[in-house]
């Protein structure tokens, strides 16, 4: 799946500027358990701070710092 949704990601580029705002959640939503909100907002910090080429690890990243919190809570 996560295959999947990376190769419609690089198609969906050519297809920008015809694109609404409002995108479609990727296989992360499942793979990292990161609610379709933060995809988003997580995506630009990213960006903002010179790791789009890392998303990979960032939605990782994400979906560890959840399980902390998870787990502590207990």
């Amino acid at each position: 799946m996560q295959a999947l949704s990376q190769y419609w990601e690089g198609v969906r580029r050519f297809y920008t500027p015809f694109e609404a705002d409002i995108r479609s959640g990727t296989a992360d939503v499942y793979r990292h358990e990161m609610p379709g909100g933060h995809i988003p907002t997580c995506a630009e910090q990213a960006c903002a701070m010179g790791l789009e080429h890392r998303w990979a690890e960032v939605s990782k990243a994400y979906a560890e710092v959840v399980l902390l919190f998870v787990t502590s809570s207990r």
